[in-house]
Protein backbone atom coordinates (compact mmCIF):
# COMPACT_ATOMS: atom_id res chain seq x y z
CA UNK A 1 0.00 0.00 0.00
CA UNK A 2 2.81 2.16 1.09
CA UNK A 3 4.42 2.11 -2.68
CA UNK A 4 0.61 2.43 -4.01
CA UNK A 5 0.67 6.19 -2.22
CA UNK A 6 4.00 6.86 -3.18
CA UNK A 7 3.11 6.23 -6.70
CA UNK A 8 -0.09 8.43 -6.53
CA UNK A 9 2.05 11.14 -5.08
CA UNK A 10 4.36 11.16 -8.09
CA UNK A 11 1.27 10.84 -10.36
CA UNK A 12 -0.36 13.62 -8.88
CA UNK A 13 3.17 16.01 -8.48
CA UNK A 14 3.43 15.38 -12.35
CA UNK A 15 0.05 16.72 -12.86
CA UNK A 16 0.82 19.79 -10.53
CA UNK A 17 4.08 20.41 -12.37
CA UNK A 18 2.77 20.19 -15.77
CA UNK A 19 -0.45 22.10 -14.98
CA UNK A 20 2.15 24.96 -13.46
CA UNK A 21 4.36 24.95 -16.42
CA UNK A 22 1.36 25.81 -18.92
CA UNK A 23 0.11 28.05 -16.86
CA UNK A 24 2.61 30.30 -16.16
CA UNK A 25 3.89 29.43 -20.01
CA UNK A 26 7.50 27.97 -18.65
CA UNK A 27 9.22 25.58 -21.17
CA UNK A 28 11.43 23.11 -19.23
CA UNK A 29 13.35 20.36 -20.33
CA UNK A 30 12.78 16.73 -19.87
CA UNK A 31 14.81 16.16 -17.46
CA UNK A 32 13.55 19.60 -15.20
CA UNK A 33 10.49 18.52 -15.26
CA UNK A 34 11.18 14.90 -14.11
CA UNK A 35 13.21 16.40 -11.01
CA UNK A 36 10.52 18.89 -10.34
CA UNK A 37 7.69 15.85 -10.78
CA UNK A 38 9.66 14.06 -8.06
CA UNK A 39 10.32 17.06 -5.63
CA UNK A 40 6.79 17.62 -5.81
CA UNK A 41 5.56 13.81 -5.50
CA UNK A 42 7.89 13.08 -2.89
CA UNK A 43 6.69 16.62 -1.00
CA UNK A 44 3.08 14.81 -1.53
CA UNK A 45 4.12 11.81 -0.21
CA UNK A 46 5.84 13.30 2.96
CA UNK A 47 2.82 15.16 3.69
CA UNK A 48 0.64 12.20 3.34
CA UNK A 49 -0.31 11.58 7.11
CA UNK A 50 -1.45 14.84 7.70
CA UNK A 51 -4.96 16.10 7.80
CA UNK A 52 -5.73 17.23 4.07
CA UNK A 53 -5.78 20.93 5.24
CA UNK A 54 -2.41 20.60 5.90
CA UNK A 55 -1.80 18.71 2.86
CA UNK A 56 -3.20 21.55 0.91
CA UNK A 57 -1.09 23.60 2.71
CA UNK A 58 2.05 22.36 2.32
CA UNK A 59 1.50 20.99 -1.30
CA UNK A 60 0.41 24.82 -1.74
CA UNK A 61 3.42 26.64 -0.69
CA UNK A 62 5.67 23.64 -2.32
CA UNK A 63 4.25 24.51 -5.96
CA UNK A 64 4.55 28.52 -5.08
CA UNK A 65 8.21 28.05 -4.30
CA UNK A 66 8.79 25.57 -7.21
CA UNK A 67 6.71 28.30 -9.64
CA UNK A 68 8.41 31.14 -8.30
CA UNK A 69 12.15 29.87 -7.73
CA UNK A 70 12.25 27.09 -10.61
CA UNK A 71 10.10 27.82 -13.35
CA UNK A 72 10.82 31.93 -12.78
CA UNK A 73 6.75 33.08 -12.39
CA UNK A 74 5.47 36.43 -11.57
CA UNK A 75 4.56 35.56 -7.62
CA UNK A 76 1.11 36.65 -8.68
CA UNK A 77 1.15 34.36 -11.77
CA UNK A 78 2.87 31.34 -9.61
CA UNK A 79 0.01 32.13 -6.51
CA UNK A 80 -2.95 31.68 -8.94
CA UNK A 81 -1.97 28.84 -11.08
CA UNK A 82 -0.80 26.76 -7.97
CA UNK A 83 -4.25 27.58 -5.85
CA UNK A 84 -5.83 26.40 -9.26
CA UNK A 85 -3.76 23.30 -9.43
CA UNK A 86 -4.61 22.13 -5.67
CA UNK A 87 -7.78 23.41 -5.94
CA UNK A 88 -9.22 21.33 -8.96
CA UNK A 89 -7.24 18.24 -7.84
CA UNK A 90 -8.77 18.21 -3.85
CA UNK A 91 -12.11 18.98 -5.09
CA UNK A 92 -11.57 16.17 -7.97
CA UNK A 93 -10.61 13.87 -5.39
CA UNK A 94 -13.89 14.76 -3.05
CA UNK A 95 -16.32 14.56 -5.78
CA UNK A 96 -14.76 11.21 -6.82
CA UNK A 97 -14.68 10.36 -3.21
CA UNK A 98 -18.29 11.27 -2.92
CA UNK A 99 -19.96 9.99 -6.18
CA UNK A 100 -18.44 6.40 -4.79
CA UNK A 101 -19.66 6.63 -1.47
CA UNK A 102 -23.21 7.48 -2.86
CA UNK A 103 -22.82 4.26 -4.67
CA UNK A 104 -21.00 2.31 -2.04
CA UNK A 105 -22.74 3.74 1.09
CA UNK A 106 -21.34 2.03 4.15
CA UNK A 107 -18.81 -0.70 2.10
CA UNK A 108 -16.81 2.57 0.45
CA UNK A 109 -14.09 2.29 3.00
CA UNK A 110 -13.76 -0.97 2.63
CA UNK A 111 -13.88 -1.29 -1.21
CA UNK A 112 -11.43 1.82 -1.59
CA UNK A 113 -8.78 0.93 0.99
CA UNK A 114 -9.41 -2.74 1.34
CA UNK A 115 -7.05 -3.63 -1.22
CA UNK A 116 -4.27 -2.48 -3.66
CA UNK A 117 -5.55 -3.10 -6.78
CA UNK A 118 -8.56 -1.37 -5.81
CA UNK A 119 -6.83 1.81 -4.11
CA UNK A 120 -4.49 2.06 -6.89
CA UNK A 121 -8.18 2.05 -9.18
CA UNK A 122 -9.79 4.46 -7.10
CA UNK A 123 -6.62 6.87 -7.66
CA UNK A 124 -6.47 6.19 -10.84
CA UNK A 125 -9.80 7.20 -11.59
CA UNK A 126 -9.22 10.45 -9.17
CA UNK A 127 -6.06 11.39 -11.48
CA UNK A 128 -7.88 10.75 -14.26
CA UNK A 129 -10.77 13.30 -13.40
CA UNK A 130 -8.01 15.80 -11.95
CA UNK A 131 -5.91 15.60 -15.42
CA UNK A 132 -8.96 16.05 -17.35
CA UNK A 133 -10.32 18.84 -15.35
CA UNK A 134 -7.11 20.86 -15.11
CA UNK A 135 -6.91 20.39 -18.77
CA UNK A 136 -10.32 21.72 -19.34
CA UNK A 137 -8.84 24.26 -17.04
CA UNK A 138 -6.15 25.34 -18.88
CA UNK A 139 -8.16 25.40 -22.45
CA UNK A 140 -10.24 27.80 -20.99
CA UNK A 141 -7.31 30.52 -19.90
CA UNK A 142 -5.25 29.62 -23.06
CA UNK A 143 -8.00 30.81 -25.13
CA UNK A 144 -8.31 34.15 -24.05
CA UNK A 145 -5.74 36.52 -23.48
CA UNK A 146 -4.10 36.63 -19.76
CA UNK A 147 -2.12 40.49 -20.06
CA UNK A 148 -4.84 41.24 -17.00
CA UNK A 149 -3.56 43.74 -14.04
CA UNK A 150 -2.03 41.68 -11.11
CA UNK A 151 -4.49 43.02 -9.28
CA UNK A 152 -7.23 40.95 -11.10
CA UNK A 153 -4.84 37.66 -10.33
CA UNK A 154 -5.08 38.64 -6.92
CA UNK A 155 -9.15 38.68 -6.83
CA UNK A 156 -8.85 35.37 -8.55
CA UNK A 157 -6.41 34.07 -6.62
CA UNK A 158 -8.63 34.78 -3.40
CA UNK A 159 -11.82 33.21 -4.81
CA UNK A 160 -10.13 30.11 -5.14
CA UNK A 161 -8.72 30.34 -1.72
CA UNK A 162 -12.04 30.21 -0.29
CA UNK A 163 -12.93 27.65 -2.47
CA UNK A 164 -9.87 25.82 -1.04
CA UNK A 165 -10.33 26.38 2.13
CA UNK A 166 -13.90 25.30 2.40
CA UNK A 167 -13.00 22.08 -0.04
CA UNK A 168 -10.19 21.28 2.98
CA UNK A 169 -12.57 21.77 5.71
CA UNK A 170 -14.92 19.40 4.55
CA UNK A 171 -12.41 16.89 3.47
CA UNK A 172 -10.86 17.23 7.09
CA UNK A 173 -14.24 16.67 8.99
CA UNK A 174 -16.64 14.73 6.86
CA UNK A 175 -16.74 11.26 7.47
CA UNK A 176 -17.56 8.42 4.71
CA UNK A 177 -19.14 6.04 7.08
CA UNK A 178 -22.43 4.34 8.14
CA UNK A 179 -22.91 7.72 9.91
CA UNK A 180 -23.51 9.86 7.00
CA UNK A 181 -24.90 6.88 4.52
CA UNK A 182 -28.40 9.09 4.78
CA UNK A 183 -27.03 12.29 2.78
CA UNK A 184 -24.77 10.40 0.70
CA UNK A 185 -26.45 11.48 -2.35
CA UNK A 186 -27.06 14.96 -1.40
CA UNK A 187 -23.25 15.37 -0.81
CA UNK A 188 -22.39 14.03 -3.75
CA UNK A 189 -24.63 16.55 -5.76
CA UNK A 190 -23.35 19.38 -3.97
CA UNK A 191 -20.02 18.45 -5.01
CA UNK A 192 -21.07 17.60 -8.54
CA UNK A 193 -22.39 21.33 -8.29
CA UNK A 194 -19.53 23.00 -6.26
CA UNK A 195 -17.05 21.50 -8.63
CA UNK A 196 -19.17 22.95 -11.42
CA UNK A 197 -19.44 26.23 -9.86
CA UNK A 198 -15.37 26.72 -9.92
CA UNK A 199 -15.50 25.75 -13.42
CA UNK A 200 -18.08 28.43 -14.27
CA UNK A 201 -15.97 31.06 -11.94
CA UNK A 202 -12.65 29.83 -13.31
CA UNK A 203 -14.44 31.10 -17.12
CA UNK A 204 -15.85 33.82 -15.91
CA UNK A 205 -11.85 35.10 -15.13
CA UNK A 206 -10.80 34.08 -18.17
CA UNK A 207 -13.97 36.44 -19.56
CA UNK A 208 -12.74 39.16 -17.91
CA UNK A 209 -9.20 38.62 -19.03
CA UNK A 210 -10.66 39.03 -22.98
CA UNK A 211 -12.49 42.07 -21.86
CA UNK A 212 -9.67 43.97 -20.25
CA UNK A 213 -7.70 43.34 -23.64
CA UNK A 214 -10.37 44.35 -25.58
CA UNK A 215 -10.55 47.64 -23.26
CA UNK A 216 -6.75 47.84 -23.41
CA UNK A 217 -7.17 48.07 -27.44
CA UNK A 218 -9.39 50.43 -27.44
CA UNK A 219 -7.38 52.57 -25.27
CA UNK A 220 -4.62 52.10 -27.09
CA UNK A 221 -6.99 53.37 -30.43
CA UNK A 222 -8.28 56.57 -28.73
CA UNK A 223 -4.80 57.22 -27.27
CA UNK A 224 -3.51 56.83 -31.09
CA UNK A 225 -6.44 58.72 -32.12
CA UNK A 226 -6.06 61.53 -29.45
CA UNK A 227 -1.70 61.71 -31.09
CA UNK A 228 -2.63 61.60 -34.77
CA UNK A 229 -5.15 64.65 -33.95
CA UNK A 230 -2.73 66.54 -31.36
CA UNK A 231 0.25 66.27 -34.12
CA UNK A 232 -2.91 67.43 -36.96
CA UNK A 233 -2.59 70.48 -34.64
CA UNK A 234 0.76 70.94 -33.89
CA UNK A 235 1.19 70.66 -37.68
CA UNK A 236 -1.55 73.53 -38.61
CA UNK A 237 -0.15 75.52 -36.11
CA UNK A 238 3.33 75.31 -38.02
CA UNK A 239 1.16 75.67 -41.56
CA UNK A 240 0.09 78.51 -39.98
CA UNK A 241 3.31 80.21 -39.14
CA UNK A 242 5.28 79.28 -41.99
CA UNK A 243 2.52 81.16 -44.19
CA UNK A 244 3.27 84.17 -42.05
CA UNK A 245 6.75 84.07 -42.11
CA UNK A 246 6.75 83.36 -46.18
CA UNK A 247 4.79 86.80 -46.39
CA UNK A 248 7.42 88.49 -44.31
CA UNK A 249 10.38 87.18 -45.47
CA UNK A 250 10.35 89.10 -48.71
CA UNK A 251 9.90 92.13 -46.92
CA UNK A 252 12.98 90.99 -44.73
CA UNK A 253 15.17 90.38 -47.34
CA UNK A 254 14.14 93.66 -49.47
CA UNK A 255 15.10 95.34 -46.03
CA UNK A 256 18.51 93.52 -46.34
CA UNK A 257 19.44 94.19 -49.05
CA UNK A 258 18.82 97.86 -48.71
CA UNK A 259 21.28 98.00 -45.27
CA UNK A 260 23.48 96.25 -47.31
CA UNK A 261 23.41 99.14 -49.86
CA UNK A 262 23.90 101.62 -47.51
CA UNK A 263 26.44 99.87 -45.55
CA UNK A 264 24.86 99.13 -42.62
CA UNK A 265 26.21 95.44 -42.71
CA UNK A 266 25.94 95.05 -39.12
CA UNK A 267 22.06 95.85 -38.65
CA UNK A 268 22.21 93.01 -41.55
CA UNK A 269 23.06 90.84 -39.95
CA UNK A 270 20.95 91.27 -36.79
CA UNK A 271 18.00 91.18 -39.39
CA UNK A 272 19.59 88.27 -41.11
CA UNK A 273 19.68 86.58 -37.57
CA UNK A 274 16.16 87.37 -36.61
CA UNK A 275 15.08 85.63 -39.36
CA UNK A 276 17.09 82.74 -39.01
CA UNK A 277 15.93 82.48 -35.94
CA UNK A 278 12.12 83.01 -36.46
CA UNK A 279 13.03 79.73 -39.09
CA UNK A 280 13.72 77.87 -36.36
CA UNK A 281 10.77 78.78 -34.41
CA UNK A 282 8.74 77.39 -37.45
CA UNK A 283 9.47 73.85 -37.07
CA UNK A 284 9.39 72.12 -33.59
CA UNK A 285 12.29 70.76 -32.17
CA UNK A 286 14.60 69.92 -28.99
CA UNK A 287 17.78 71.22 -28.00
CA UNK A 288 18.67 67.88 -26.57
CA UNK A 289 18.03 64.30 -27.93
CA UNK A 290 17.90 61.07 -26.53
CA UNK A 291 19.84 59.90 -29.37
CA UNK A 292 16.26 57.41 -30.18
CA UNK A 293 14.61 58.88 -33.02
CA UNK A 294 11.09 57.76 -31.51
CA UNK A 295 11.64 59.17 -27.86
CA UNK A 296 12.30 62.53 -29.33
CA UNK A 297 9.49 62.43 -31.86
CA UNK A 298 7.07 61.83 -29.12
CA UNK A 299 8.76 64.03 -26.87
CA UNK A 300 8.71 66.73 -29.39
CA UNK A 301 4.70 66.45 -30.30
CA UNK A 302 4.08 67.07 -26.56
CA UNK A 303 6.18 70.12 -25.81
CA UNK A 304 4.42 71.73 -28.96
CA UNK A 305 1.28 70.65 -28.17
CA UNK A 306 1.92 72.12 -24.28
CA UNK A 307 3.11 75.56 -26.30
CA UNK A 308 -0.30 75.56 -28.39
CA UNK A 309 -1.95 75.01 -24.40
CA UNK A 310 -0.05 77.45 -22.78
CA UNK A 311 1.86 75.54 -20.54
CA UNK A 312 5.18 75.73 -19.66
CA UNK A 313 7.31 73.09 -20.50
CA UNK A 314 10.73 71.64 -20.06
CA UNK A 315 12.78 68.43 -20.58
CA UNK A 316 16.14 67.02 -19.37
CA UNK A 317 17.04 64.19 -21.80
CA UNK A 318 20.16 62.04 -21.98
CA UNK A 319 22.25 60.18 -24.38
CA UNK A 320 20.73 56.68 -23.98
CA UNK A 321 22.63 53.80 -24.76
CA UNK A 322 21.09 50.51 -27.13
CA UNK A 323 17.51 49.41 -26.27
CA UNK A 324 16.12 46.28 -26.16
CA UNK A 325 12.78 47.61 -24.52
CA UNK A 326 10.26 47.42 -26.85
CA UNK A 327 9.54 51.04 -28.69
CA UNK A 328 5.70 50.83 -28.35
CA UNK A 329 5.83 50.14 -24.63
CA UNK A 330 8.26 52.77 -24.23
CA UNK A 331 6.01 55.31 -26.59
CA UNK A 332 3.29 53.86 -24.12
CA UNK A 333 4.83 55.25 -21.27
CA UNK A 334 5.66 58.57 -21.91
CA UNK A 335 2.58 59.05 -24.46
CA UNK A 336 0.43 58.19 -20.96
CA UNK A 337 2.34 59.68 -18.83
CA UNK A 338 2.83 63.45 -20.44
CA UNK A 339 -0.92 63.31 -21.60
CA UNK A 340 -1.92 63.03 -17.76
CA UNK A 341 0.57 65.77 -17.01
CA UNK A 342 -0.37 68.18 -19.76
CA UNK A 343 -4.22 67.42 -18.82
CA UNK A 344 -3.16 67.85 -15.39
CA UNK A 345 -1.40 70.94 -15.90
CA UNK A 346 -3.62 72.95 -17.73
CA UNK A 347 -5.96 73.30 -15.20
CA UNK A 348 -3.27 74.62 -12.53
CA UNK A 349 -2.81 78.49 -11.85
CA UNK A 350 0.47 78.27 -13.11
CA UNK A 351 0.70 75.35 -15.73
CA UNK A 352 3.79 73.51 -15.96
CA UNK A 353 4.98 70.34 -16.68
CA UNK A 354 8.59 68.93 -17.27
CA UNK A 355 10.22 65.45 -18.24
CA UNK A 356 13.49 63.55 -17.69
CA UNK A 357 14.46 60.56 -19.41
CA UNK A 358 17.70 59.45 -18.64
CA UNK A 359 19.34 55.80 -18.03
CA UNK A 360 19.89 54.85 -14.09
CA UNK A 361 22.57 51.68 -13.65
CA UNK A 362 20.33 49.50 -16.10
CA UNK A 363 17.23 50.68 -15.92
CA UNK A 364 15.64 53.58 -18.55
CA UNK A 365 14.08 56.26 -15.87
CA UNK A 366 11.19 58.56 -17.17
CA UNK A 367 10.29 61.16 -14.67
CA UNK A 368 7.40 63.40 -15.23
CA UNK A 369 6.41 66.47 -12.72
CA UNK A 370 3.89 68.69 -13.34
CA UNK A 371 1.81 71.27 -11.40
CA UNK A 372 -2.35 70.37 -10.48
CA UNK A 373 -4.80 71.74 -9.02
CA UNK A 374 -6.58 68.86 -7.92
CA UNK A 375 -5.16 67.12 -4.91
CA UNK A 376 -5.40 62.89 -5.25
CA UNK A 377 -5.54 60.71 -2.43
CA UNK A 378 -2.65 58.70 -3.35
CA UNK A 379 -2.61 56.10 -0.39
CA UNK A 380 -3.93 53.22 -2.14
CA UNK A 381 -2.52 52.13 -5.59
CA UNK A 382 -5.39 53.67 -7.71
CA UNK A 383 -5.05 57.30 -8.62
CA UNK A 384 -7.92 58.98 -8.20
CA UNK A 385 -8.59 62.20 -11.07
CA UNK A 386 -10.52 65.03 -11.68
CA UNK A 387 -11.06 63.83 -15.25
CA UNK A 388 -14.59 63.22 -16.49
CA UNK A 389 -13.58 60.07 -17.98
CA UNK A 390 -11.95 59.15 -14.93
CA UNK A 391 -11.85 55.32 -16.42
CA UNK A 392 -10.12 55.64 -19.50
CA UNK A 393 -6.95 57.74 -16.64
CA UNK A 394 -7.05 54.74 -14.60
CA UNK A 395 -6.36 52.36 -17.05
CA UNK A 396 -3.35 55.09 -18.76
CA UNK A 397 -2.25 54.51 -15.48
CA UNK A 398 -2.44 51.10 -15.17
CA UNK A 399 -0.91 49.89 -18.42
CA UNK A 400 2.02 52.21 -17.32
CA UNK A 401 2.43 49.75 -14.33
CA UNK A 402 2.04 46.78 -16.10
CA UNK A 403 4.85 47.44 -18.81
CA UNK A 404 7.08 48.51 -15.85
CA UNK A 405 6.71 44.98 -14.07
CA UNK A 406 6.87 43.35 -17.44
CA UNK A 407 10.39 44.92 -17.66
CA UNK A 408 11.32 44.04 -14.03
CA UNK A 409 10.81 47.42 -13.32
CA UNK A 410 8.86 49.70 -11.14
CA UNK A 411 6.18 52.91 -11.57
CA UNK A 412 5.19 54.93 -8.81
CA UNK A 413 4.23 58.19 -7.85
CA UNK A 414 4.23 61.14 -4.99
CA UNK A 415 2.76 64.71 -4.43
CA UNK A 416 4.06 67.46 -2.77
CA UNK A 417 2.16 70.81 -2.19
CA UNK A 418 0.63 71.66 -5.49
CA UNK A 419 3.35 68.95 -7.49
CA UNK A 420 2.80 65.65 -8.33
CA UNK A 421 5.33 63.65 -10.01
CA UNK A 422 5.46 60.11 -11.35
CA UNK A 423 8.41 57.58 -11.82
CA UNK A 424 8.69 54.34 -13.75
CA UNK A 425 11.29 52.48 -14.52
CA UNK A 426 12.37 49.73 -17.33
CA UNK A 427 15.13 47.44 -16.71
CA UNK A 428 16.82 47.64 -20.64
CA UNK A 429 17.61 43.71 -21.06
Amino acid sequence: MLIAKAILSLVKGGLFVVFAEKLNGSKCSAAATVLLTLLCGGINFAANALPLWARCSVSLAALILICVTLLNAKLYRAVSSSLTCIYISTAAELTVNCLLYAVMREDFTETVFGTVFNFILYGSISAAVSGGLMYLVWYILSQQPQETFPEEWRYYSFVLAVFLVIAAVFGSLFEFDESNTAIASVIAVSAVLTLTMSIVVINFFAEICAAYTREKQLHHLRSDYCSVKEQLEVQFQTSQRLRKVRHDIKNHLINVAALIDGGEYKQARELLREISDTADRIQPSLSQSTGNSLIDAVITYKAAASEIRKISFEYSLELLPELRIELSDISSVISNLLDNALEAAEKAEDPYAEIRVFMYKDYLTIIVKNKFRYVPNVSGRQIPTAKSDSENHGLGMAIVSEICERYGGVFCYRTKGAWFTASAMMRNR
